[in-house]
C-alpha cells in the first residue's frame, strides 16, 4: 500500500496488545465537570470499560486491513504488562530505553518489529442536572467519555518512537419538569456510540503517526 510519495512499505511486523483496563475505574480521572447536580453511574461505565476488550480487536483488525504490507500480531497479556509497567509514563515523542530491556526470548511468534500498547487512563458515565434559568424546568445531559493513551515501542532498542492519546464520547440532552424527575436513557445504544467514536479515534491517531515517518519501514522505490 502506498504510504508516501514513491514508496511501499512492507515486511513490518506490529504487536498490538489488548488495552489494558485497571480493576478499579474509580482510580482514573473523569471529563465530568462538578457543577449543578452530578449523577455518576458506575454500572454504565463498567460495561462500557468491559466494552474496550471489542475496541482493542477492532483496533488491530481495522489496522491489518487499511496496511495489508504490514503484518499485525497480539500481543500476550503478561508481556504487555511489563511493558505498560516498564514505561510507566505519559506517552511521549521519544524516550530511551531504560537500563534494564526486557526479556522477550520466550515470545513465541517471535518479537515483532514494533509493539503498540494502551492503557485506558480516563472514564465516565453519568449525567449532569442543571436549572434552567427563569424556569422550574431542569436540563439533564448524559456523556460517556473514555481516554486511551498508546505507545509504539520500537523493538530493536525498545525506545519509544511515538505516542498518542485518542478519545471517545457519546451523550444525549433531556429537559426535565423538575429536580427530581429521573431522566432515561439508552445507556446500551451510548456505549456503542461511544466505543465507534473511541475506535475511530485511535485508527486516525495511528495514521497520523504512519504518515508523519514515526515507524522505520523497510521501503523500496
Amino acid at each position: 500500500i502506498a504510504l508516501g510519495v514513491g514508496y511501499v512499505y512492507a515486511n513490518t511486523t506490529i504487536g498490538i496488545a489488548n488495552i489494558s483496563v485497571p480493576i478499579d475505574l474509580t482510580q482514573l480521572p473523569n471529563f465530568l465537570v462538578e457543577s449543578g447536580i452530578v449523577n455518576y453511574d458506575s454500572s454504565t461505565e463498567d460495561q462500557f470499560a468491559q466494552r474496550i476488550n471489542v475496541v482493542s480487536t477492532q483496533v488491530a483488525k481495522s489496522i491489518a486491513v487499511k496496511y495489508p504490507n504490514i503484518h499485525v500480531t497480539g500481543i500476550e497479556s503478561e508481556l504487555a504488562s511489563e511493558f505498560i509497567a516498564h514505561y510507566n509514563v505519559p506517552a511521549a515523542e521519544s524516550r530511551e530505553a531504560l537500563d534494564s530491556d526486557i526479556d522477550v526470548s520466550d515470545v513465541e511468534s517471535g518479537v515483532p518489529d514494533y509493539i503498540m500498547i494502551g492503557e485506558l487512563t480516563a472514564i465516565n458515565a453519568g449525567d449532569q442536572k442543571l436549572p434552567i434559568e427563569s424556569s422550574t424546568k431542569y436540563s439533564d445531559v448524559y456523556n460517556i467519555n473514555a481516554a486511551v493513551s498508546y505507545r509504539i515501542i520500537r523493538m530493536s532498542d525498545q525506545k519509544v518512537v511515538g505516542g498518542f492519546t485518542a478519545a471517545g464520547q457519546a451523550g444525549g440532552v433531556q429537559f426535565l419538569s423538575d429536580k427530581n424527575t429521573i431522566p432515561n436513557y439508552n445507556t446500551a445504544e451510548l456505549i456503542q456510540s461511544a466505543s465507534d467514536s473511541l475506535l475511530a479515534s485511535i485508527l486516525s491517531q495511528f495514521d497520523a503517526q504512519v504518515t508523519s515517518g514515526k515507524f522505520e519501514f523497510e521501503s523500496q522505490i
